[in-house]
């Protein structure tokens, strides 16, 4: 046989062996790390409870009372813009998202005041650092909506 058509012979060889290679390939032997998304489990989720929100801190920062409750009315309008977001990032699994979404309101929350929405948003945030239990994160999300009417109540 002439050489260009040994050397086609062996280029088929080759694409066949690398077609095999790649179909018999297992997704674990992935290069690329895939993130799976959690599945829900059945179990019954227990969060704590938080003491009512105070917001003593903004006082003691030399602002008046209606400035205090100013800046608690802003952050009530502000968690509650955030809440469909973080719903929609839960639906479709994006943790990273309702990560960056806590975090921001619990900047806001916890410059303002301690107890209530400011801790429970310190747990949510942590919480979302390392674990992704979709029941667990449902019942954060569930609770952040508590709060956040019970804020409204506390400062009507």
């Amino acid at each position: 046989m002439d050489t260009p058509v040994l050397i086609g012979i062996a280029l088929v060889v080759i694409v066949v062996l690398l077609i095999v290679v790649l179909k018999s390939k297992k997704p674990a032997e992935s290069s690329t790390p895939v993130e799976s998304t959690p599945k829900p489990t059945n179990a019954k989720v227990t969060l704590p409870s938080y003491p009512p929100f105070d917001h003593t801190r903004l006082m003691e920062m030399g602002l008046s009372q209606e400035e205090a409750l100013e800046y608690i009315q802003e952050l009530i309008a502000q968690v509650e813009t955030q809440i469909p977001l973080i719903q929609k990032a839960l639906e479709s699994s994006s943790f990273e998202e309702m990560e960056r979404l806590t975090h921001s309101i619990k900047g806001s929350a916890t410059t303002i005041g301690v107890g209530g929405i400011a801790n429970q948003l310190i747990d949510f945030n942590t919480y979302l650092k390392s674990k992704k239990d979709i029941p667990t994160l449902q019942a954060y999300t569930k609770q952040l909506i508590e709060y956040t009417q019970q804020l409204k109540k506390q400062y009507a």
